[in-house]
């Protein structure tokens, strides 16, 4: 029986040049059309092209191209030279490998003539098939060597001088009257207060409060409380805008004199209202102040009086405070020009800024990346970018400019932080470098004799947003010709302290661009954009005004008004669950029409509030700024998009859309937990949802950095902290759990499995072992120390630390992963005694742990559901082989008993998903997914949220935007559609096709771009028939499972299989007739006698 199969791309039309190439096979399903085995695709580092290399000894890879079944390699030649000149007449002066033996073509090392920096290398391959045919040369490519030796780096780091000015100039200092205060002013805290009444006829749009205290100080706001200040030694800069009413409002600040001795605080309140003007209310002796004890309470300062007027202790300077307290300073610009006296052969700059940089050639920016250079930690590793600027340079006059921003390198005076409390003073350095058509070069470097300026960005918060004053940066400042007489001379520093490394893993770039859907006016004055997507993004804004009118933008996931957990809401923007302050504000030039976008943040949003402007077409009385466009831009790094999944039915596409978007949200320098809150790299859910993002996106370079990151992130005793780069210094099991800290053992293994990257196992091998070590020496009976267990597991207590499963448990399965994975890592690096030592104490651990956990019968120790506690112990491998159905069983009973509602958590969910799918138990997955009551995907979709969120239940004062509990993905990918990795055989040289037509499904469809080139499933059933449709790059073979147990009945391209060409059958399993296939496109049709033939 035949039935049309609907080709790909005219059902998913987003993508539908992903699926051109299968849509052709679908339509002639039997061609045969010979080519010969090509290469394409050549890679170095596993990038094309690169420009900056900084590996000795590169890895080269290609992808073979050939439509003939059964296609493969048997041999490859590699050539290298310095020219494309030497290359074509095949000379190749620096490699040629001849002819070697060998199927590999991925991650093979460069042998040849020793490389120095800057070397360009020119390259091809050529091909011998199983024949023994040799394939034309592939189109050359081409990568350049990086900066290889510290003499190499000649720029020095440069920065701004130090501002002659504060913020708090021209500030008192006051205190309570008693006593002497610049002196002896008694222990005790006193509150302040001032009435401030707001215009009746304007709006703020911004409201900060600049202030320095001696001690910790609460603000309230019109009786509600709004921060606790902690820290003396720093300006704290608190936005009150929330919290005004129209009309009259009062502040109050409490502060504490911890010890007898001098007492003061000082300050300013900064207002700026929507037509421009702007308002300060200075900290003096205006303020009334009550000593402890009076009666008065900040949130009822009226209840007892009296106040008593302030008394002014002196300007800010005096002593003993004097100047020292730090504040945020004005954003840098640098500029220097240069000449180019001749034709250009080639031009590459390297640039550093720290924390980011934008680089200007010209008055233009250079590349398209966003938030340059990546996320490290800046004590270990510093990452240049390299630009290819040949086509930018004619002779004659240039300049090369230079914006710095703040990221988490400084995060001092930011309105918000998130636990990360750094102050390092940005620094610049470059180093660009001319090659002439005559053979002579030129380096230009960051010295004393760049120019610096305050720029126009005036706040900037890596987790707070930005302001930019338009009016404040100078016109034509990067562009040659510029007057710079008035400013400064760059000061040289002393460099940051990290190693100086090229940057390697996917920048950030703009994705697409989101136009609102709606726009609401949920208060007079207070616009809402809802652009249908909740997305990591930018606005960009296109307004005209006049100059000095401001307006703010508030980025949110929800709005007030909401039915609870539902994303309905008609009211202001709600940023409850993402942190707040979290703002952009933007001061007009008034040049007629501007165009702005934030230079050195994002956040995570769906609805932006817009205060200070009216839309187009709005009515506009007042004379406000007038937004003709307002745009949300996703901003993401550019790994690759390399995979696809759908189905028959339509909930599960939308699940499997809601998790697309939250990965996509959290793609950044790190894979981050959230793009708005806190955007860190918490590790537990890199290798958890691993399997899952890598069906979807090319992670070779990504997770190389995160691997990296976490080996920079080890502290001397082995320990690995929860999050890398290690920004923040949170407490307790937020800043070490066992298995957060696995990530550093298993992210390497995965690089090795997922893409044959044998040298990430190589380089990592010291702190996967040191990390399985420190989890040894620091446990008690081979029990480590436990953390957060499994997070955010799903019950009735409040959403965090694990509900039903005991942390120590799930650290000690995951000790155990640990130790099995070094013990593996160690067999493929040689090592035979670190195998043999780590394989031994994961036996060790095995034993311990049914020992201490497994009560001998069906159960492993839990606290209500062993969903968790089973899934690990199945999974892993630990439960003994004898009590492996009485685990599964009491598993199932929980599951059945709750309705198929998942309880497993953060940790626990990929490890249950895991354990059902290797014991085939697909309906019961089927079913959990298929839920739509509270606490499952369908209820999360079903109200409306557009991404993944924190929590199972949609709780709103959680984020809106996790991937962390996307785990089903990596089900759909490899079982429901059927394509997975062979795990016995790293790097993608042979896959395992086994559909699950299980349930309600007709049909589903999967694609996947291997290290290898792209594999392609599709499987469809009608009417009792079965039919696969199967896809194989040259030189990877799959084994085919189809549910049919007799072979007789199984076609392949409308004959018996049996008498198929490539198709060779193997030994049944499961129920199942395999077989194995080479490359090519197949097409297998069978009976299908049951709806759900893997039913345990």
């Amino acid at each position: 029986m035949r039935f049309h199969l609907q080709p790909f791309a005219a059902r998913h039309r987003p993508t539908a040049t992903l699926y051109t190439g299968l849509a052709l096979a679908l339509l002639f399903p039997f061609a045969t059309r010979l080519a010969a085995l090509t290469p394409v695709e050549l890679r170095c580092e596993d990038q094309i092209n690169p420009l900056a290399v900084d590996e000795p000894r590169p890895r080269l890879s290609w992808e073979l191209a050939d439509t003939r079944r059964g296609a493969r390699e048997s041999a490859w030649q590699i050539q290298v030279a310095s020219s494309p000149a030497l290359l074509r007449r095949g000379t190749p002066d620096l490699w040629d490998s001849g002819r070697v033996e060998s199927t590999e073509q991925n991650q093979i090392p460069y042998a040849g003539r020793p490389l120095t920096s800057h070397a360009d290398c020119y390259w091809r391959v050529r091909v011998w098939d199983e024949s023994g045919r040799v394939s034309p040369w592939s189109q050359p490519a081409r990568w350049t060597m990086g900066l290889l030796n510290p003499v190499d780096l000649r720029a020095k780091w440069i920065g701004a001088p130090p501002t002659k000015t504060h913020p708090l100039d021209g500030c008192r200092w006051i205190w309570h009257p008693e006593g002497d205060p610049l002196r002896h002013a008694p222990a005790g805290s006193a509150t302040f207060r001032k009435t401030l009444i707001l215009p009746p006829d304007a709006r703020p749009v911004q409201a900060t409060f600049l202030l320095a205290v001696n001690g910790p100080a609460t603000i309230h706001v019109n009786g509600r409380r709004l921060t606790h200040l902690s820290r003396s030694d720093i300006v704290h800069f608190v936005d009150l805008l929330d919290r005004l009413q129209p009309g009259t409002n009062l502040i109050s600040v409490t502060v504490e004199n911890r010890e007898p001795g001098p007492a003061g605080w000082t300050g300013r309140i900064l207002l700026t209202l929507d037509q421009g003007t702007r308002l300060e209310i200075p900290v003096n002796r205006s303020w009334e102040c009550q000593a402890a004890g009076a009666g008065a309470s900040p949130a009822n300062p009226d209840h007892a009086p009296p106040w008593v007027e302030a008394l002014e202790l002196g300007p800010f300077g005096m002593e003993p405070w004097g100047r020292s307290v730090q504040a945020q300073q004005p954003l840098p610009l640098f500029r220097r020009e240069f000449t180019v006296r001749k034709p250009v052969q080639r031009a590459l700059i390297h640039v550093c800024g720290l924390g980011q940089h934008l680089l200007y050639l010209d008055g233009r920016p250079v590349g398209d990346h966003f938030l340059d250079p990546p996320w490290t930690d800046y004590n270990k590793t510093l990452h240049y970018v390299t630009h290819d600027v040949t086509a930018l340079l004619r002779p004659g006059r240039h300049a090369l400019g230079v914006m710095l921003g703040k990221g988490f390198y400084n995060t001092l005076g930011d309105r918000r932080v998130h636990g990360v409390n750094t102050r390092h003073p940005l620094r610049l350095w470059l180093q660009a470098h001319l090659w002439y058509q005559d053979g002579s070069e030129e380096i230009l470097t960051t010295d004393d004799q760049w120019k610096t300026a305050p720029g126009p960005i005036t706040h900037c918060a890596v987790l707070g947003g930005e302001d930019f004053d338009a009016r404040l940066e100078p016109v034509n400042w990067a562009k040659p010709g510029f007057d710079d007489r008035d400013w400064s001379a760059a000061v040289v520093m002393p460099p940051p302290g990290g190693r100086l490394r090229a940057a390697f893993a996917p920048p950030l770039r703009e994705q697409e661009t989101f136009r609102p859907v709606r726009v609401d006016e949920p208060e007079p004055g207070v616009f809402v954009f809802d652009f249908g997507q909740n997305a990591s993004a930018i606005p960009r804004l296109r307004v005209r005004g006049a100059p000095g009118q401001t307006l703010r933008l508030t980025p949110a996931e929800q709005r007030h008004g909401a039915s609870p957990r539902r994303n309905d809401g008609r009211g202001r923007v709600n940023q409850a669950g993402v942190g707040r302050p979290n703002y952009w504000q933007y001061t007009l030039r008034g040049d007629w029409f501007e165009t702005w976008q934030p230079r050195f943040t994002y956040s995570g949003f769906q609805y932006l509030e817009v205060v200070g402007a009216v839309p187009k077409g709005h009515p506009n009385p007042r004379g406000l700024p007038v937004i003709e466009e307002l745009v949300s831009v996703h901003i993401r790094n550019d790994a690759s998009r390399i995979g696809s999944f759908e189905c028959s039915d339509p909930l599960l596409n939308q699940i499997d859309r809601i998790i697309e978007r939250a990965v996509q949200a959290n793609l950044s320098h790190v894979l981050t937990d959230c793009p708005h809150r806190e955007k860190l790299g918490w590790l537990e859910v890199p290798y958890l949802m691993g399997p899952s993002i890598a069906g979807r996106y090319d992670l070779r370079t990504f997770y190389r950095k995160i691997a990296r990151d976490c080996a920079d992130a080890q502290q001397p005793d082995g320990r690995v902290p929860t999050v890398a780069p290690w920004y923040p210094r949170f407490s307790g099991p937020f800043d070490y759990t066992p298995e957060w800290g696995a990530a550093a053992v298993i992210i390497p293994w995965q690089l090795h499995q997922w893409y044959g990257d044998r040298a990430i196992l190589s380089e990592q091998f010291e702190t996967m072992r040191r990390f399985t070590d420190f989890l040894e020496h620091t446990s008690t009976n081979l029990v480590p120390m436990a953390g957060l267990g499994d997070w955010y597991d799903y019950g009735t207590e409040t959403r965090g630390p694990s509900q039903f499963t005991p942390p120590e448990l799930t650290a000690m399965a995951t000790f155990y992963r640990c130790a099995r994975t070094v013990a593996d890592a160690a067999r493929v690096l040689g090592q035979t005694r670190a195998a043999e030592h780590y394989s031994a104490l994961s036996e060790r651990i095995r034993h311990a742990f049914n020992q201490q956990w497994f009560n001998g019968r069906d159960e492993y120790r839990s606290s209500g559901s062993p969903q968790c506690a089973h899934g690990m112990a199945l999974a892993l491998g630990l439960v003994p082989e004898s009590r492996t159905a009485a685990v599964l069983g009491r598993l199932l009973d929980d599951l059945r008993a709750r309705n198929h509602q998942q309880t497993a958590g953060d940790v626990g969910f990929s490890y249950l998903l895991q354990a059902l799918a290797d014991h085939n138990c697909h309906d019961t997955i089927l079913a959990i997914v298929s839920r739509t009551n509270l606490g499952s995907y369908g209820f999360i979709v079903r109200n409306g949220w557009t991404t993944l969120p924190e929590a199972w239940d949609a709780d709103t004062g959680a984020s809106m935007n996790h991937c962390m509990l996307g785990h089903i993905q990596q089900w759909f990918m490899e079982h429901l559609a059927g394509l997975r990795r062979d795990p016995a055989v790293p790097g993608g040289a042979r896959w395992i096709i086994a559909p699950q037509p299980v349930g309600h499904l007709t049909w589903a469809r999967a694609e996947h771009r291997s290290p290898r080139g792209w594999l392609r499933v599709r499987w469809e059933r009608r009417a009792g028939q079965f039919q696969l449709d199967v896809e194989v790059p040259p030189n990877v073979t799959a084994e085919v499972a189809l549910p049919e147990t007799d072979p007789a009945r199984v076609r392949e391209s409308g004959k018996p299989a049996s008498m198929a060409h490539g198709v060779r059958l193997l030994e049944p399993a499961a129920g199942r007739t395999r077989y194995e296939i080479g490359s090519g496109r197949y097409r297998f049709e069978c009976p299908l006698t049951t709806a759900n033939p893997d039913r345990p």
